[in-house]
């Protein structure tokens, strides 16, 4: 109707133009009313997206925060592992030292009975058993195969099979 006009009035009429111009506004309120609401719809998902993002932000930090805690701990845990195996080397160092320069065979067993370490001496008062007399056997076996080995008579210097009993 814009080109060829209102039945009976003309294009470029008043009329028609009134007509036109009622619709440019209705057309424009229309328009301002979507632009508010899809203004309104932008601000809340803009609103809920920054909320997320912010509890992100919080959840990260908190991840981080935990991840250098268990960072720190995970070193510290290394780092006394090592002055526990430091300790422990030199111990050992110390306990072989005083068990090589005494006159006396030794030999230490862990609580399972098992030979845990020797000194040579051990060796020279029972000749023959250097390859019985290794770390992880068990003293039952050494005691019985040393034993065994012993002939009667032999001079054992004072040594009787009593102290090859666990105390």
């Amino acid at each position: 109707w814009m080109s060829e006009g209102v039945s009976g009035y003309a294009a470029t009429s008043g009329v028609v133009v009134t007509l036109a111009h009622n619709r440019l506004n209705e057309t424009l309120a229309g328009l301002r009313s979507l632009d508010l609401e899809i203004t309104e719809r932008a601000r809340v998902l803009l609103a809920a997206e920054a909320n997320e993002i912010e509890e992100l932000r919080s959840n990260l930090i908190v991840a981080f925060t935990a991840l250098g805690m268990l960072a720190l701990s995970f070193a510290l845990a290394i780092m006394r592992q090592r002055n526990a195996e430091s300790r422990a080397s030199l111990a050992r160092g110390r306990l072989t030292d005083a068990m090589d320069n005494v006159a006396l065979g030794i030999a230490l067993f862990d609580s399972e009975d098992r030979l845990a370490v020797r000194n040579d001496r051990l060796s020279q008062l029972f000749p023959g058993t250097a390859d019985l007399l290794v770390p992880g056997k068990a003293f039952a076996g050494i005691a019985t195969t040393i034993g065994h080995e012993r002939k009667q008579g032999d001079s054992d210097g004072g040594w009787t099979n009593d102290v090859l009993r666990p105390r």
